[in-house]
């Protein structure tokens, strides 16, 4: 049994060391494939040191999934994983994942609680957050016809997600990831956001209670950033719930907004 390990880095210096070795001490034959952006800094060094098998873009993509296609086109592990490179496993992961009889195999990160969505794709494409949805680091997958990611937009994963739970056994775990939150995390990204919401769009056009929740996400994230404007433009054309009115009215106030923030998870 072995398990092919994909981690997409760019100018990870600072964490790719402890994500490697939380693979390391899994106790479960691995092969760590680092699938690199063209990193400037020393992350290709620090791999190497721990044997992992290295794949370079020749040019920067500007995002994970080239890497991670790289990775799944060159995994020979009867399974394949992924870990962002700022995130961490928790001891045991693997064997936590592989006593389950499932085909796709996640939790979520460490500290969130959502139950077991009944079916996940349904729960994605509806953007149901009664669920624990798939953490991207979380995910142990049977290395049998996983789809690409798209390369175009080169950082979105919604539709491959929705690609990879269809027509599969998914089933949830409790967590097994430590979630890092760094000034380099690609979901609080401007970019990224832009591109993740208008791919979402996308994804679900014409089916507008799903519409109405990615102008929602949309607007918390311009919360988060204080851009309460363009916030609010978000929320009027959202799911109106009780939250919404908060963050709408709230979003009149700066220091009001930022206690929220800081005490509640908005985005």
């Amino acid at each position: 049994m072995k398990v092919s390990v994909i981690i997409p880095t760019y100018n990870g210096e600072r964490t790719i060391e402890r994500a490697i070795v939380s693979v390391l001490r899994q106790g479960i034959e691995v092969e760590i494939l680092i699938c690199d952006d063209c990193s400037t800094d020393r992350t290709i060094e620090i791999a190497k040191k721990h044997g992992c098998i290295i794949f370079k873009n020749e040019i920067n993509s500007g995002g994970p999934n080239k890497g991670r296609n790289v990775g799944l086109k060159n995994a020979t592990g009867d399974w394949v994983a992924f870990l962002d490179q700022d995130d961490i496993w928790i001891d045991g992961k693997l064997d936590i994942q592989l006593a389950v009889d499932a085909d796709v195999i996640y939790s979520q990160y460490i500290g969130a609680k959502k139950p077991q969505s009944p079916n996940l794709y349904e729960t994605l494409l509806k953007r149901d957050t009664r669920y624990g949805w798939a953490y991207m680091s979380s995910l142990l997958i049977k290395n049998e016809n996983i789809p690409l990611f798209e390369e175009y937009f080169g950082q979105l994963d919604y539709d491959w997600s929705l690609r990879l739970t269809k027509n599969r056994k998914c089933l949830q775990t409790k967590p097994v990831v430590v979630r890092s939150e760094t000034d380099c995390n690609l979901s609080m990204n401007r970019e990224y956001r832009k591109r993740d919401f208008y791919m979402g769009l996308l994804q679900v056009d014409g089916y507008t209670p799903v519409m109405k929740k990615w102008y929602s996400s949309r607007a918390r994230y311009h919360y988060v950033k204080s851009e309460m404007s363009i916030a609010r433009f978000y929320f009027i054309r959202g799911v109106l719930n009780w939250k919404t009115i908060l963050y709408f009215l709230s979003s009149f106030n700066l220091k009001l907004s930022k206690l929220i923030v800081k005490k509640y998870k908005v985005f």
